[in-house]
């Protein structure tokens, strides 16, 4: 089975709901959640310099992450179970400012 990307924009201007690369066959799978060429094409251009996975247990919640100098892009993945995830637009100049 081969599932290519796929790139569905949020209601925040700049948020994104992206379904990795994933093949399997009789041997296991591979999954590939960041290709550089296959963002651009879908208008999405980042400067991904790190990748970081977290382990979390069942009822824990994260803080929120954001820079406000120095921004950053932010890649979410879960890779088992639920993850339900909050992004706020704190841009002042975005037309989704305040929404969540």
């Amino acid at each position: 089975m081969i599932q290519k990307f796929q790139f569905e924009e949020l209601k925040l201007k700049g948020a994104y709901l992206i379904k990795p690369f994933f093949a399997t066959d009789n041997r296991g799978g591979l999954i590939k959640d960041y290709n550089v060429d296959m963002f651009k094409a879908n208008g999405i251009e980042l400067e991904l310099k790190e990748v970081f996975y977290t382990i979390s247990k069942k009822g824990v919640i994260r803080a929120t992450h954001f820079q406000g100098i120095n921004q950053q892009a932010k890649l979410v993945r879960c890779l088992k179970g639920h993850v339900y995830d909050v992004i706020v637009d704190l841009r002042k100049d975005s037309p989704t400012f305040g929404q969540w």
